[in-house]
């Protein structure tokens, strides 16, 4: 009985395996597996976007998922761009959320449509987050040009001046603040207008400005030169008060850095990226300069980080020198603006807290000093160029100004500071005001 099984054997051996062995299924499963990565190779030319796009996004979705996970505080932000240039721009932040308050239907989305549309967005620019273009889906935008000034009519950067356009955007700021009665530097609603103002002057087409009073009376929006900023289309306003009142009244003390200024540059990125490429990070203490005096025109720090980014490899975060301007202030002979009162410039960079100006599409997470981007270099910007002016140096002298100095004091003060010189841009601040 054996031989005859042993010749059928055979006989099927002859025909071929038969489909159903598991043999044949393993030959079947190396055939299609051959099948689908040759289609791969013939259109890797034209399908190897979509599978940067699967790599993009999930990197995207981890650090989004990062990001998020500052405590009591869901970034979750419904209509980040207004369409109308010249409509109020605000937003309310909850301790459990963000409500935007700028009324345009037609760009608001809820939340879980806003996370997979800024997915899809991400996704597309997935090249740019594999560093090979360098993000050649990044915002495109160039310096702006400011209105012709002409005389006799108030300067194109004043702050109730209209928009031109709702972006996008070249270069925006981002700052968080308080303004308070019993501040030492006793810095005011008017410094803050002034600071707007230089900035816009500078080239900034758009501050995100976080508003971190605990008290109704230090609310930003009391002031009018400050109303006309929003009013105007140049300032996104966002009233953080309950995240900042969370953090004051948190038991065990105040987590100002992690719980209220790092969370507002997350809100920021949420808002800035879809509109805008650069983005300085500062306090309404710190100026912006070009050391070299050789062009304090209108424009003029746009100007410097479009042609630093003209001529570097694939750039993507600056990080401005700090130096400090020592003196307390109140000597109004020189003029009511902060960066006229204080009147000694450290010599050499005062430390190393210098601060960020970062290409938004490339920002993985933010710290106050600097940032972690996903591609790209990173560049620290010789003074020579431009510094960050520091207006804090009235600590180091108990705030007393320098004529309340002893000649020894004085001495020392003079050994290793020089004049600070602002140039002509106060005056040109000082004509909206």
């Amino acid at each position: 009985m054996s031989r005859p099984r042993a010749r059928h054997a055979g006989n099927e051996a002859a025909r071929g395996i038969s489909i159903s062995s598991p043999s044949c299924k393993k030959l079947l499963y190396w055939l299609l597996s051959l099948s689908v990565l040759w289609a791969l190779i013939i259109n890797l030319g034209a399908g190897s976007s979509a599978l940067f796009d699967v790599v993009g996004m999930q990197q995207q979705q981890q650090a989004e998922d990062h990001t998020h996970a500052t405590p009591n505080l869901e970034t979750t932000i419904l209509g980040l761009r207004n369409s109308t240039a010249h409509q109020l721009q605000t937003t309310k932040i909850l301790n459990g959320g963000i409500i935007n308050k700028t009324m345009a239907p037609d760009t608001t989305t809820n939340g879980g449509n806003s996370s997979l549309e800024r997915n899809k967005r991400m996704a597309a620019r997935s090249v740019s987050l594999q560093g090979a273009t360098c993000g050649a889906h990044a915002i495109q935008a160039d310096p702006i040009t400011l209105p012709q000034d002409v005389e006799g009519s108030r300067p194109p950067w004043c702050l109730d001046i209209p928009k031109v356009d709702s972006g996008p955007h070249f270069l925006g700021m981002i700052l968080h603040v308080r303004i308070y009665a019993y501040d030492k530097p006793k810095l005011s609603h008017l410094d803050l207008a002034h600071w707007l103002t230089y900035h816009r002057y500078a080239g900034v087409e758009k501050v995100y400005l976080f508003d971190t009073y605990l008290n109704e009376s230090e609310k930003l929006t009391n002031n009018a030169h400050i109303r006309a900023s929003i009013q105007s289309g140049f300032v996104h306003y966002t009233d953080f008060h309950d995240v900042a009142m969370a953090d004051a009244t948190r038991p065990g003390g105040r987590q100002h850095l992690t719980k209220v200024q790092t969370p507002s540059y997350t809100v920021a990125q949420e808002l800035a990226v879809n509109e805008t490429r650069w983005c300085a990070f500062t306090d309404m203490d710190e100026y912006p300069f070009v050391n070299s005096l050789n062009d304090t025109r209108p424009g003029f720090f746009a100007r410097f980080i479009a042609k630093k980014e003209r001529a570097m490899n694939c750039i993507t975060h600056f990080q401005m020198k700090n130096f400090l301007v020592e003196g307390g202030r109140g000597d109004f002979s020189k003029g009511p603006m902060l960066i006229q009162q204080i009147p000694r410039l450290d010599k050499i960079e005062s430390n190393r807290l210098r601060k960020q100006i970062v290409r938004l599409d490339a920002a993985k997470e933010h710290g106050v000093h600097g940032s972690n981007v996903n591609f790209g270099n990173k560049h620290v910007l010789d003074e020579k160029g431009i510094m960050m002016k520091h207006f804090w140096g009235g600590r180091k002298l108990d705030w007393r100004r320098v004529d309340e100095l002893s000649d020894e004091e004085r001495e020392k003060l003079y050994g290793h500071t020089t004049s600070n010189d602002m140039g002509g841009i106060p005056e040109q601040v000082l004509r909206c005001f």
